[in-house]
């Protein structure tokens, strides 16, 4: 697996609903982590999510993001993706 070598070469390894993606260095955008937490099709006009995160081992960070809010990655901090259908 080469590419996922070379991915988080240059990402870091955050867990999104308990799976872990590679995500790239510096600042993610609210839809960016949806994004790494549902495929396309999983998204629409009446899905609302809710996204909150824990920082990695050793730092005590947590809150939430909203859309058009960015976040810092960092390397293991936990997202947590919540989809609603809106009703």
């Amino acid at each position: 697996m080469a590419g996922d070598e070379a991915a988080r070469a240059t990402g870091a390894v955050v867990i999104v609903n308990g799976q872990e993606k590679t995500a790239p260095r510096g600042e993610l955008g609210f839809e960016d982590i949806v994004a790494l937490a549902y495929d396309e099709a999983e998204r629409g006009e009446e899905i609302v999510f809710t996204v909150t995160f824990e920082a990695s081992a050793g730092r005590v960070a947590e809150g939430e993001v909203g859309p058009g809010e960015t976040l810092a990655v960092t390397e293991r901090m936990i997202l947590h993706v919540q989809r609603t259908d809106q009703s």
